[in-house]
């Protein structure tokens, strides 16, 4: 399937990046907070914001989840699985917390669509702008270079054999 920048989703307010990007003419005045106050702000959050799910919210989430798994099924490629789900809710959850909400809106689930979407995107999108879900890369390379070893040391256990020669 083509990736449409949404999976299926609309999301009418503009794009997260540029509502978090600072404006030069509006935003001159900004100032961050300073870090000890950061630190208390989100101490304060972690410990007394718990945000539980409103139901526009879940109806994203839900419909977001559902359009993925029924992509990741005619592919062969990694499936989606609950485990998915749980990690857009946790996302959601946080990004109120941010807010010091104690709801999840409609708008914090579609920014954590818009984050995964991009995340997908990096992941799984061929050089055509095709979702290939078989494009998750399987093994790091580290586990390939441990797995080879492994082989060489079977095979060489097997020959009785310490050195390996390679055949053209």
């Amino acid at each position: 399937p083509q990736f449409n920048g949404s999976m299926g989703i609309g999301i009418d307010e503009k794009k997260l990046a540029s509502r978090l990007r600072l404006h030069p003419e509006k935003d001159r005045d900004f100032v961050p907070l300073p870090e000890p106050l950061l630190r208390k702000y989100i101490s304060y959050a972690r410990s007394y914001v718990t945000p539980r799910v409103s139901e526009p919210a879940a109806v994203v989430l839900r419909k977001y989840y559902l359009n993925l798994r029924a992509h990741s099924t005619c592919s062969d490629g990694t499936p989606i699985t609950a485990r998915q789900l749980e990690s857009l809710v946790r996302l959601a959850e946080a990004r109120a917390r941010v807010d010091l909400r104690e709801e999840v809106t409609e708008q914090d689930a579609n920014d954590v669509v818009e984050i995964m979407n991009e995340s997908l995107y990096d992941k799984y999108v061929d050089e055509h702008g095709c979702v290939d879900y078989a494009r998750s890369g399987g093994m790091s390379q580290q586990k390939e270079a441990k797995r080879l070893m492994s082989a060489l040391n079977k095979q060489s256990e097997l020959q009785q054999k310490d050195q390996f020669s390679r055949a053209v």
